[in-house]
């Protein structure tokens, strides 16, 4: 998604919605959804095709016409396979109307939640898909009966706690901090507190990538924005970490295929 983070910093929405959706195909640069985590609630729709989804280290693999609820703090990224996917990020505040729900979201919906079929979650996107006047009001309302299913389906997808997780978010975040400099595996392994040699094999282990291919594309990414925000090819490889612009153009290509420069013309 282009203006997620790993560490949720971003608005999403207007302070009396706060929700943003997304639409990715191929074309995307966050087709492939690289590892993040972010304090706001997720759900992801599957219109064609697989997503294999994993969700702190465990994975699943969703199809056509199902979906996802993730709840805050779950690292998460995914794999799709001629899949086209929408995804809504929000504020769970959308549905604090009353104390009772509030309580009901922040203290018994706490593990993702799948769905094979669900009118509600299908609601939630044609409404914000097509905007009809009033949609705001389908979208919250859809919300709250898509939380009575959910709280029927709790206890389905039980993550169990790990410490290593939460060391894991702590580099994640530390990659979005730094991505523009130069970062080091002994960084890294310093920043989660492990020994450099496991931190990589955990790393590995969570997000199926070594932390040096995931930094770049995670550069990558970032270089796309900027290309797309009319940025220059030279100016892009070097605020995102790359010190020379040759490599980048190669690393560029090899991940996205086609060169900077076509890219930003075909955006």
């Amino acid at each position: 998604m282009i203006d997620s983070s790993f560490h949720e910093l971003s608005v999403r929405g207007t302070p009396d919605f706060p929700l943003e959706p997304y639409f990715l195909d191929e074309n995307h640069p966050r087709y492939n959804m690289q590892f993040h985590w972010h304090k706001e609630y997720e759900l992801i729709n599957i219109l064609k095709g697989t997503f294999t989804i994993i969700l702190n280290g465990n994975s699943y693999e969703l199809k056509e016409g199902e979906s996802v609820f993730i709840p805050g703090g779950i690292i998460h990224g995914g794999t799709p396979k001629n899949c086209l996917y929408e995804v809504i990020v929000f504020f769970p505040s959308i549905m604090f109307a009353t104390q009772k729900s509030r309580f009901i979201l922040e203290s018994q919906i706490l593990n993702p939640v799948f769905f094979k079929s669900n009118k509600n979650a299908e609601n939630i996107f044609n409404a914000l898909r097509f905007k009809p006047e009033g949609y705001e009001l389908t979208v919250i309302g859809n919300l709250y009966l898509l939380s009575e299913t959910m709280l029927k389906l709790k206890d389905n997808n039980n993550i169990a706690p790990d410490l290593r997780i939460e060391k894991i978010k702590n580099v994640l975040y530390y990659i979005e901090k730094n991505y523009t400099e130069g970062i080091s595996l002994s960084d890294l392994a310093k920043v989660s507190s492990m020994n450099p040699n496991y931190f990589c094999r955990f790393f590995k282990q969570l997000t199926k990538e070594t932390p040096i291919e995931y930094i770049t594309r995670y550069r990558i990414e970032k270089a796309c924005e900027m290309l797309v925000g009319g940025h220059s090819v030279t100016d892009t490889a070097y605020h995102c970490g790359f010190n020379d612009t040759s490599y980048f153009i190669n690393i560029f290509k090899k991940h996205m295929g086609l060169s900077p420069k076509q890219y930003q013309l075909a955006h």
